[in-house]
Protein backbone atom coordinates (compact mmCIF):
# COMPACT_ATOMS: atom_id res chain seq x y z
CA UNK A 1 0.00 0.00 0.00
CA UNK A 2 2.78 2.57 0.77
CA UNK A 3 3.87 2.66 -2.85
CA UNK A 4 -0.03 3.86 -3.96
CA UNK A 5 0.16 6.77 -1.70
CA UNK A 6 1.00 10.47 -3.48
CA UNK A 7 3.40 12.44 -1.68
CA UNK A 8 3.45 15.78 -1.96
CA UNK A 9 4.27 19.02 0.64
CA UNK A 10 1.55 20.85 2.42
CA UNK A 11 0.33 23.94 1.17
CA UNK A 12 2.45 27.10 1.92
CA UNK A 13 -0.01 28.61 3.84
CA UNK A 14 2.29 32.03 4.10
CA UNK A 15 1.79 32.67 0.03
CA UNK A 16 -1.68 32.45 0.76
CA UNK A 17 -1.77 35.31 3.88
CA UNK A 18 0.42 37.10 1.72
CA UNK A 19 -2.61 37.33 -1.52
CA UNK A 20 -4.91 38.33 0.99
CA UNK A 21 -2.95 40.64 2.75
CA UNK A 22 -2.38 42.53 -0.88
CA UNK A 23 -6.09 43.68 -0.95
CA UNK A 24 -6.45 47.59 -2.19
CA UNK A 25 -7.16 49.99 0.67
CA UNK A 26 -10.59 50.77 -0.91
CA UNK A 27 -11.59 47.28 -0.10
CA UNK A 28 -14.92 47.14 1.44
CA UNK A 29 -15.38 45.82 5.41
CA UNK A 30 -15.48 41.94 4.43
CA UNK A 31 -13.34 41.41 2.27
CA UNK A 32 -10.87 43.50 5.69
CA UNK A 33 -12.53 41.24 7.67
CA UNK A 34 -11.20 38.14 5.53
CA UNK A 35 -7.65 39.42 5.24
CA UNK A 36 -7.52 39.91 9.09
CA UNK A 37 -8.11 36.88 10.02
CA UNK A 38 -5.56 35.20 7.66
CA UNK A 39 -3.07 37.35 8.50
CA UNK A 40 -3.43 35.77 12.11
CA UNK A 41 -1.70 32.47 10.92
CA UNK A 42 0.49 31.41 13.59
CA UNK A 43 4.45 31.08 12.17
CA UNK A 44 4.41 27.20 12.72
CA UNK A 45 0.96 26.96 10.46
CA UNK A 46 3.22 25.34 7.62
CA UNK A 47 4.38 22.48 10.19
CA UNK A 48 1.09 22.12 11.69
CA UNK A 49 -0.34 21.28 7.96
CA UNK A 50 2.89 18.68 7.86
CA UNK A 51 2.30 17.30 11.23
CA UNK A 52 -1.30 16.51 10.13
CA UNK A 53 -0.54 15.31 6.37
CA UNK A 54 0.67 11.66 8.17
CA UNK A 55 -0.96 8.60 7.51
CA UNK A 56 -0.23 5.26 8.72
CA UNK A 57 -0.07 2.25 6.28
CA UNK A 58 -2.68 -0.20 7.07
CA UNK A 59 -0.33 -3.19 6.18
CA UNK A 60 3.00 -2.55 7.67
CA UNK A 61 2.25 0.46 9.77
CA UNK A 62 4.74 2.89 8.76
CA UNK A 63 4.30 6.88 9.14
CA UNK A 64 3.84 7.92 5.26
CA UNK A 65 3.98 11.84 4.82
CA UNK A 66 1.48 12.92 1.91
Amino acid sequence: MCEEVLHSTPPDISKIANDVIAVPTNANENISKIANDVIAVPTNANEIAKNQAEIKCSDCNKVIQI
